[in-house]
């Protein structure tokens, strides 16, 4: 009986872990490329104050490393949280851009553009319509494309000299960037028809002019009056008669929002270059894009309905 025991107790310990143990639990290490072993399959990482030398044992992850720098911030997966050894997967790597350099290229992206627009349009102003007054439709369709191309614009520029020239191109814009750009093209394509079906509606409904025998009409009178000689920005929440216009207001602010949101999403994007072949560019929330579509929305009703002047 008392071996029975005995060897039930053996059987027992021996199966049991052993105390002191740890189990080998994978984790995630975020930190800066120190050093590089040779053929890279070995890298040198500064993460909370540590160094820590991991062996990449993976071809494939050797080879994206083949841009990396040191100085690039990195984030991988690796095979024991407690005591890194190896590297198993690789979650990002990113190159930091100066602030001051993010900014001087999109500005000049967006100058670029800018220039070349006017460029083309040098005999009138884009943004303002035949009534000599801002256009509400033309103004935020020139606000988000500019914006939109001074992003991409400058992502290309980044990755070819700060990166390699192996990286220009490669940028997709997300469905939410694309849908809101297609908004403004629409709202401004739809605000054209309808100014033109009003004053086609005015030039046929208008009553004749009779003239006395033997009469002239010398100076034909022009069925358009404008408030000023001059447009000015306050045209953009005003209407003809220069009343302030609450859809006009509500439609220049939610583009200007967009235009604000999008730019400074850009610029801390574009502050950690992503070093990878494809990349896609910051998105816009659902919820931009739906307040913009109902501000679109709402001024194409609103000039629809509103007779002209």
């Amino acid at each position: 009986m008392t071996r029975w025991l005995l060897g039930v107790l053996a059987l027992f310990l021996a199966s049991a872990p052993s105390f002191g143990a740890h189990a080998v639990t994978p984790g995630a290490l975020n930190g800066t490329i120190i050093a590089f072993g040779e053929r890279r399959a070995i890298v040198g990482i500064e993460a909370h104050h540590a160094q820590f030398r991991l062996k990449i044992p993976n071809a494939d992850f050797q080879k994206s490393l083949v841009a990396a720098r040191l100085g690039d911030s990195i984030a991988v997966v690796v095979d024991n949280a407690a005591k890194p050894g190896a590297i198993t997967a690789m979650t990002s790597l990113t190159r930091p851009v100066a602030p001051m350099t993010v900014l001087w290229v999109m500005f000049c992206s967006a100058a670029l553009i800018a220039g070349l627009s006017a460029a083309f349009l040098w005999r009138r102003n884009p943004v303002v319509g035949v009534d000599n007054r801002y256009s509400n439709s033309q103004t935020q369709l020139a606000l988000w494309f500019v914006t939109v191309g001074a992003a991409y614009v400058a992502t290309n520029i980044l990755r070819a000299f700060v990166l390699d020239g192996d990286f220009i191109g490669g940028v997709e814009l997300t469905g939410n960037v694309v849908a809101l750009t297609g908004l403004s093209a629409f709202t401004f394509g739809a605000a054209k028809v309808v100014a033109s079906q009003k004053a086609d509606g005015q030039t046929l409904g208008a009553a004749p002019i009779t003239l006395p025998p033997g009469a002239t009409q010398a100076t034909p009178v022009s069925p358009v009056k404008t408030i000023a000689d001059k447009a000015r920005l306050t045209d953009l929440v005003r209407d003809d008669k220069g009343n302030a216009d609450l859809g006009d207001l509500q439609m220049i602010f939610v583009t200007l929002a967009a235009v604000i949101i999008f730019l400074c999403q850009s610029f801390w994007w574009l502050s950690a270059l992503q070093i990878a072949a494809q990349v896609v560019s910051p998105d816009v929330d659902t919820a931009l894009l739906a307040t913009f579509g109902i501000g679109q929305g709402a001024y194409l009703f609103k000039k629809a309905a509103t007779p002209n002047g």
